[in-house]
């Protein structure tokens, strides 16, 4: 047997594919040599055939790239769903965190004797931080011992006088630029 270079054992290789596709595709031996050229390349292909496996080819290809499609719409709107439950996750843990805050407030207001609508001034994470805030509310919240004002009595003017106790002297002097009408009530 003689030894072959690249090219002849690659001609080969082909002519062996083109038999066994020629075989498979249906077409007997004995066509394989009608329709072979010259050189062992198959022979021309008629029009009708040629046709019809383009367009199932492109059959194929539409069907493919419709497939393709419908598998990227699916997969965004299942990113766009994952995205939207991520998003609503986060914002009731955010509401569910602010709920327990409030609460927190009003336990450590009523625990403290805080007024309830002092409760939403609050600060600090923990109810240790809001005992501590609401501790120093309540130092600005207490009346201030020792002498101040006296409360005002019944209404805004002060008490008639009592002329029947005062001398002329102290009548003349409390009435000094006030009307007669303003001292007598």
């Amino acid at each position: 047997m003689p030894v072959k270079n690249e090219g002849e054992i690659e001609m080969a290789d082909q002519n062996d594919q083109n038999n066994n596709l020629q075989q498979v595709s249906g077409q007997g031996s004995g066509e394989a040599g009608e329709q072979r050229g010259g050189n062992g390349s198959p022979g021309p292909v008629p029009y009708e055939r040629f046709r019809q496996v383009n367009d199932e080819l492109k059959t194929v290809k539409e069907q493919l790239t419709q497939l393709q499609q419908a598998q990227r719409t699916a997969a965004d709107q299942k990113l766009a769903d994952e995205k939207k439950w991520e998003e609503l996750a986060r914002q009731r843990e955010a509401e569910l965190k602010a709920e327990k805050q409030a609460r927190l407030r009003l336990e450590v207001a009523s625990k403290k004797g805080l007024p309830v609508d002092l409760a939403g001034r609050l600060q600090g994470e923990t109810a240790e931080d809001m005992e501590k805030d609401a501790e120093a509310i309540l130092q600005f919240l207490k009346p201030a011992s020792g002498p101040g004002v006296p409360p005002a009595g019944k209404g805004s003017s002060p008490a008639p006088l009592d002329f029947s106790k005062m001398s002329a002297a102290e009548i003349r002097e409390k009435a000094k630029g006030k009307a007669v009408g303003e001292l007598v009530k």
